[in-house]
């Protein structure tokens, strides 16, 4: 390369040199002054060839560059950081498709909601206005427009509690008790029936069921459950001492309606009741003496009045009680019960023909009414004539099923103690045991109405049969044997 640099430069060189003579030589020949002729025209040369281009010399090569490093710092590619990017690329945008399907989600979501909760509204308006007619239904006795009212409101709303709670007293008053529990059962089963007043009132509808389908058990511990939520509330106290009384357990009656009270339950129905049940108890004095705060608190009360009625039976108030009982037929002419009280009340009056009429009264309402058929004989008997007196006692008995014959001398019993013929109560009281030795009720009545009679003895070995059979009338007979009372 050198070489050949060198020999164009020699050649440039040369080609200088002789340009410049041949202008050195031009410029002498003509110099000024001269005196010497020109001489003539040489002949004219040959002419040259033309002067041969001469190729420029290429530009030096440039200066080697430096290696570039093949690693980024962190000691990563240029091809990893690429691949890296790439992929971070990738991800943002599926981020973004991701979150804008979630968006679009979201979306569909809300509205779903609100036309689910627009469908939810217009469902529960139904549903109020469905058991709002079930409820004018109800007050007009329409009971099975009512029914279904109430079932129509469910069916568009089952949150309505009102709806589930009417609908289980409602079958419940129709006999349709087990349908009547399930209904109560769901009504409490509701968030909304967690305040105490609404679950007390719930809890009583249900107990209430279950004491129509008979299942006192599960009947008194949703009463006391009742209780606990509202201890004020009457009606639950009130059904809670009648299932007491059906076990043939008073005194827990009494306990129940005695709690009510003291939380602050004034109402004449637990007056009447506490009076009927002093009055089955044969405390005819506060019989009459709860009876009559019923009455002053409610005058037309009609249960008060026969419960009153009932005491003066027991009091031998014999004018008093057939005055109140004529009163109470007159307004509940088909009640079987007063029909036969009011004939112990004529019968001991000594109007015995007209006592007759009213057992026969009794018995026509109903036939297998014992009571009536045993006055009945009493009376016929009074008045002389055995025969029909005999006849009338044995229909008393066989008027019951071989299986209750035994309970059914028991009420004998019992109905003869209220009336305060202790005689006649242990006599009954002891055929009601020889039918059926397991009857504790019955040897409860025989032991009380031996230590009325002054029979200390037959009282103390009617407490001894029934210990570990029936602990709390086993307690109650002892405590009158230890009072001398009984």
């Amino acid at each position: 390369m050198r070489k050949t640099v060198a020999v164009v430069v020699a050649v440039l060189a040369l080609g200088a040199g002789a340009a410049i003579v041949w202008r050195l030589g031009y410029a002498s020949g003509s110099k000024a002054g001269s005196t010497t002729p020109a001489a003539p025209p040489a002949a004219p040369a040959a002419p040259a060839s033309p002067p041969t281009a001469v190729a420029e010399p290429p530009a030096p090569p440039p200066p080697p560059t430096p290696a570039v490093e093949s690693t980024a710092p962190g000691g990563k590619t240029r091809e990893q950081l690429a691949a890296e990017a790439a992929d971070a690329a990738r991800r943002a945008a599926e981020e973004a498709r991701a979150a804008a399907e979630r968006a679009e989600a979201e979306r569909r979501r809300a509205i779903e909601l609100e036309l689910a909760a627009k469908a939810a509204r217009e469902a529960h308006a139904r549903g109020v206005t469905a058991f709002e007619r079930g409820v004018a239904l109800q007050r007009e006795g329409k009971l099975p427009g009512a029914i279904a009212s109430y079932r129509q409101a469910i069916e568009f709303d089952a949150s309505i509690a009102g709806a589930w709670t009417n609908l289980a007293i409602l079958l419940d008053e129709v006999g349709q008790h087990a349908e009547a529990v399930d209904a109560a059962r769901m009504a409490v089963a509701l968030p909304a029936t967690a305040e105490p007043a609404r679950r007390a009132h719930a809890m009583h509808v249900l107990g209430h069921a279950q004491l129509g389908a008979g299942r006192r058990t599960e009947a008194i511990e949703s009463l006391e459950q009742a209780l606990a939520a509202d201890p004020a509330h009457e009606a639950a106290a009130l059904a809670l001492a009648n299932a007491w009384l059906a076990e043939g357990k008073p005194d827990r009656a009494a306990d129940a309606l005695a709690a009510a009270r003291t939380a602050g339950a004034d109402d004449a129905g637990i007056e009447t009741f506490l009076a009927m049940l002093r009055w089955q108890q044969g405390r005819m004095e506060d019989a009459a003496a709860h009876a009559g705060t019923a009455l002053r608190m409610e005058p037309g009360n009609l249960e008060a009045s026969i419960a009153l009625s009932y005491a003066q039976l027991g009091l031998k108030q014999w004018k008093e009680a057939a005055s109140g009982l004529e009163a109470a037929l007159r307004r509940r002419p088909d009640d079987a019960n007063l029909h036969a009280a009011l004939g112990y009340a004529y019968d001991k009056l000594g109007r015995r023909g007209k006592a007759v009429d009213e057992f026969d009264r009794a018995i026509a309402l109903e036939p297998a009414h014992p009571t009536a058929h045993a006055h009945r004989g009493a009376s016929l008997e009074a008045s002389g004539d055995v025969a029909k007196a005999l006849e009338a006692f044995r229909k008393a008995e066989a008027s019951a099923p071989v299986h209750s014959r035994s309970a059914v001398q028991t009420k004998l019993a019992v109905s003869s103690f209220q009336a305060g013929d202790m005689e006649q109560a242990r006599a009954m009281a002891r055929r009601a045991i020889e039918t059926d030795p397991t009857n504790t009720h019955a040897r409860f009545v025989l032991g009380m109405a031996s230590l009325r009679l002054g029979d200390r003895a037959e009282a103390e070995a009617q407490r001894k049969a029934l210990e570990g059979k029936d602990p709390e009338r086993t307690a109650e007979l002892a405590k009158a044997i230890d009072e001398g009372a009984g």
